[in-house]
């Protein structure tokens, strides 16, 4: 008997810790919720372009897809499915039309490509010549922002007074980004290059050598997609692409439960950008979270870009690089042009949140020692970009992919202040 009265005696004291425990929990979640929905600032729709679609996917799938507007195109994924029959290829996306890029920020980035298919303005070539070409990736390109890319932020710091163009696209590798200098870039004769280098680049010039890109490492090799009849031919190319895709994504099973959730995840953080925030932290490092699925492997560039590059094929990979970079050089100096390899790496490897660090670390540090003993073997600027980053960044920053709208407004500021304004 005196034993069943202590074990009720335990229960009711246990009890009562645990309705205590989450009382003080739910007034706590309650009052930061409160907190989180009060001090929110509500993104204007003047700021971001919102548009009338939410996912690529529903892009994708729209009638008037290829005809009022397009997807941005990755070139690293579909160069060997096109028609290779032709004697032309893509490499970019096509010129002079609405493009949709990437939902990194609960908004479907958006731009209209200029002549040659990239994110400027087109009135930036109008002079035929212009004084800074940036060269890259996604991050360059503009990935999951509109007005605050890199290029913009950087012209709107110099007040206009500098023709600075991108010359970008998300998911290249050096050796794509080579074709780029060689097919449009070296025509505007630029009086400085700045060449960006990401973590992944590495990785990206192996899946380049095996696709007909592979022959821009000839030194005189073009397409000559300047011309507008070449560059017409290879957009026609893009466009079958993306019918291709509109084909398969046609019924695709849980296309309703994914928009659902999508629209679900959208309402949570307009209201609760913190909370959500702190969730999404959470989900991502204890149950590997993403925010796109891996449902259609031609738009989710995460199972690319994690792809761990065995350590014999990144000694390879490292000597294509100093090949590839090489060639940079020379053409750069045969345009008179000074040229400064940027190393974004993993865009701020130590104040990324959603950086796997002991997975990266060695692949961050090896890539820095490559690119700084590519420049001084042949005479580059090296700049850390990087490092810079992890100084000004917080973690509010970083989303998982890219950067926040106010993280590109810095990285444009860290280059602008440590690049073009200390001269």
């Amino acid at each position: 008997m005196a034993i069943d009265k202590a074990s009720k005696n335990i229960f009711k004291i246990l009890y009562f810790n645990i309705l205590v425990f989450i009382s003080i929990f739910s007034s706590f979640g309650s009052l930061f919720l409160a907190y989180d929905f009060f001090t929110r600032k509500p993104t204007k729709i003047d700021d971001v372009n919102i548009s009338d679609f939410k996912t690529l996917k529903e892009v994708l799938s729209d009638g008037k897809l290829n005809i009022d507007f397009s997807v941005s195109y990755t070139p690293d994924f579909a160069i060997n499915f096109l028609n290779l029959k032709s004697n032309l290829y893509p490499i970019n996306g096509i010129s002079n039309i609405l493009t949709y890029l990437c939902n990194e920020q609960d908004y479907l980035s958006n731009y209209v490509s200029d002549r040659h298919g990239f994110n400027n303005p087109d009135n930036v070539f109008k002079k035929g010549k212009i004084d800074i070409a940036l060269i890259g990736d996604s991050y360059i390109h503009g990935a999951c922002t509109n007005k605050n890319t890199i290029r913009n932020v950087l012209d709107d710091l110099s007040q206009n007074k500098l023709s600075i163009a991108s010359f970008a696209q998300g998911g290249t590798g050096p050796l794509l980004q080579l074709a780029y200098l060689k097919e449009y870039a070296q025509f505007y004769k630029p009086k400085k290059i700045y060449w960006f280098w990401v973590g992944n680049d590495l990785r990206n010039i192996q899946d380049e050598l095996q696709s007909p890109v592979r022959n821009y490492m000839q030194d005189e090799y073009t397409q000559n997609l300047i011309v507008p009849e070449n560059k017409f031919i290879v957009d026609n190319h893009v466009k079958d692409y993306f019918e291709l895709l509109k084909n398969k994504l046609e019924g695709h099973p849980g296309e309703e439960y994914n928009l659902s959730f999508y629209r679900f995840r959208r309402k949570l953080k307009q209201l609760f950008p913190k909370t959500y925030s702190s969730l999404l932290s959470i989900f991502y490092k204890f149950f590997n979270y993403r925010l796109i699925s891996n449902n259609n492997l031609s738009l989710n560039r995460i199972t690319v870009l994690t792809r761990k590059l065995p350590k014999n094929e990144f000694k390879l990979m490292e000597l294509a690089a100093k090949d590839i970079m090489k060639e940079v050089g020379k053409l750069a100096k045969d345009l008179e042009s000074e040229l400064t390899i940027i190393y974004i790496g993993f865009g701020g490897f130590s104040s990324n949140p959603f950086i796997d660090k002991k997975r990266f670390s060695s692949s961050n540090s090896d890539q820095k020692k490559l690119l700084k003993e590519i420049s001084i073997e042949n005479g580059f600027e090296f700049y850390d970009l990087d490092a810079a980053i992890d100084k000004e960044f917080l973690p509010s920053d970083h989303i998982s992919g890219h950067f926040s709208d106010k993280g590109y407004i810095k990285v444009g500021s860290i280059i602008y202040n440590d690049l073009i304004n200390k001269e």
